[in-house]
């Protein structure tokens, strides 16, 4: 039987219709599943961009660390980094910025912990070349992590600051989110110590970046 050229069946249906109503209905399907991905997969991105790292649990003073002595009679911080962490990337960066303000009033290091069974040379990626490219920044290798134990130390881009008396007076990220550059509290409370003397009490921030003694991301 012939409908308006269609090709019908016994009991009125016409195949090519049906199949042309199943196909689009598959096609919204499949077009509602990539959007709920999409929007899925940015809220996740989102969610781990504004997760900072584990909570660390710094000693008060200056621990006895022969690798990395304090021998000043001013403040002096230290970054923690994990050599090839994309999120510190930014944290870098911002480091930069404090050291081109504050380098003549604060002792400033980069300490690259090398997880425990990594090559010695495992350190020297994008990140090492930036920091070691930045006037007034001590750059240190800490082979094994032991450095950063010392410290209680488990997230890449945290900061230490301890004053002259060898007294922690900072501890924190100085972005504001994981690779996110630009102002934050932790910069603010920083520049304020070195350009002011802005002590009061012991200051904490978040600090977002990749756990130090993770292996991953082992290419740069």
């Amino acid at each position: 039987m012939k409908d308006n050229g269609f090709t019908m069946n016994s009991s009125g249906k016409s195949f090519n219709r049906l199949r042309s109503f199943t196909w689009h209905q598959a096609m919204y399907v499949v077009a509602a599943i990539w959007i709920c991905s999409v929007i899925a997969g940015i809220v996740l991105l989102a969610k781990y961009g504004s997760a900072p790292g584990a909570a660390a649990g710094p000693p008060r003073s200056w621990p006895a660390t022969p690798g990395l002595p304090c021998q000043s009679s001013r403040p002096s911080l230290v970054m923690f980094v994990h050599p090839k962490c994309p999120c510190s990337r930014a944290s870098i960066n911002e480091l930069a910025r404090l050291t081109a303000r504050c380098r003549d009033r604060m002792d400033l290091t980069a300490l690259f912990v090398v997880p425990p069974g990594c090559p010695p040379d495992w350190h020297k990626s994008a990140l090492w070349e930036n920091a070691n490219a930045i006037p007034g920044l001590r750059v240190v290798v800490d082979q094994g992590g032991r450095l950063a134990a010392a410290f209680g130390i488990t997230t890449s881009g945290h900061c230490l600051v301890y004053d002259a008396g060898e007294n922690l007076i900072f501890s924190g990220g100085i972005t504001t989110g994981r690779g996110h550059e630009g102002d934050s509290p932790g910069q603010a409370i920083v520049t304020g110590i070195a350009l002011h003397s802005a002590v009061n009490g012991s200051h904490e921030c978040a600090t977002y970046g990749c756990p130090l003694m993770v292996k991953a991301h082992q290419t740069n």
